[in-house]
Order: C-alpha cells, then sequence, then structure tokens
C-alpha cells in the first residue's frame, strides 16, 4: 500500500504561506507637509492654507459664528483619470489631533463656504478630468494640532437610508499651524 502524501503538505504549505504574508509589516501611511504637491490614487492634491477663525462669511455674505473655533483647509484636486470622478468616489477629509481622536467635516458648514464661488464644485456633481476644482473643508474644532487625513475611496458600499460606507488608500497633510 502506497501513501500519498501530496494532499498533506499541499496543506502545510498553504498555511504557511498564509502565516507569513499576515505578518508582513504593512508600511504606515505618507505624511507630507503643507507645501508639497501629491500625486495619489489618480487625482492631485495641492494645500493650498489652513487657518483657525472664529467665523466665516456663507454664500450670502452672512457670518457664520463658531461654538469654538473653524478650522477651514482649503485644498485643489485635480482628477488626473480619463472619465469624470463620480461623487461617491471624491476624496474624504478628516482631521486627528495628536491624541488621536478623529474629527469629521461639517457637511452644512463646507457647503455654505463653498457655495457661489468661482472654482468650486456643487455638491453631487463629478470631477471631469484635467480640471482643477478647490474647495475648503471645514471643521468645527477646539484650537490644537492636526493632521489632515485624505482618503481616496476605492470602494463605495450603499446603505441603509442612503447612507454610503467607503474603504480605500489615505494619506495625511501635517497641518502644523
Amino acid at each position: 500500500m502506497v501513501m500519498n502524501y501530496k494532499p498533506f503538505w499541499t496543506s502545510i504549505l498553504t498555511l504557511i504561506c498564509i502565516a507569513l504574508v499576515g505578518c508582513v509589516p504593512v508600511a504606515p501611511p505618507a505624511t507630507y507637509t503643507g507645501t508639497e504637491r501629491v500625486d495619489f490614487n489618480g487625482l492631485r492634491f495641492e494645500l493650498l492654507s489652513a487657518r483657525f477663525a472664529n467665523s466665516y462669511s456663507n454664500f450670502a455674505n452672512q457670518p457664520v459664528i463658531a461654538s469654538d473655533k473653524f478650522l477651514i483647509v482649503e485644498i485643489a484636486v485635480t482628477n488626473l483619470a480619463q472619465e469624470p470622478l463620480p461623487e461617491h468616489f471624491k476624496p474624504v477629509f478628516s482631521l486627528y489631533d495628536l491624541n488621536g481622536a478623529k474629527y469629521e467635516a461639517s457637511l452644512q458648514h463646507t457647503m455654505g463656504i463653498n457655495m457661489m464661488k468661482s472654482g468650486r464644485n456643487a455638491y453631487g456633481q463629478g470631477w471631469n478630468p484635467n480640471v482643477q476644482v478647490k474647495q475648503e473643508i471645514v471643521f468645527e474644532v477646539p484650537k490644537q494640532k492636526y493632521k489632515l487625513q485624505v482618503l481616496v475611496p476605492y470602494r463605495a458600499q450603499m446603505g441603509f437610508a442612503g447612507t454610503t460606507t467607503v474603504t480605500g488608500r489615505y494619506f495625511f497633510y501635517d497641518l502644523s499651524i
């Protein structure tokens, strides 16, 4: 009687390969200074400014007052692809403080500060190729040091009541202001 050990060794080698791949360290996401232009996943990013403010003027030129502080980040993005970038694949911007707390942008304030300004893209509209789009992103946060996370989605999943969950690669801009 001849025993066939091939399935046994194939299984062992497969398990070893899975274990080794799972142990490979993943490099942390890159962090750039505010002066660096970044080409990332088919988009070009340029951080134009980051400033703290007590208020800003909205599209109707009315003052909007912060409960604490606004951190207003102005960024220019160019779609380097050959087709328009749909809304659900646009970059997602978040702030992280030195303790790792995450802060989301205020959609209401971001829309209010960008409306009626030239070079801005309407909310929900795709970004055409090779056209630079400027946007001010408004965060209502305490005044301290932050890193801006720029997440570029490669997957979007629709959820309950129109919510969308995105997955993608990201990098940081250091906002040492």
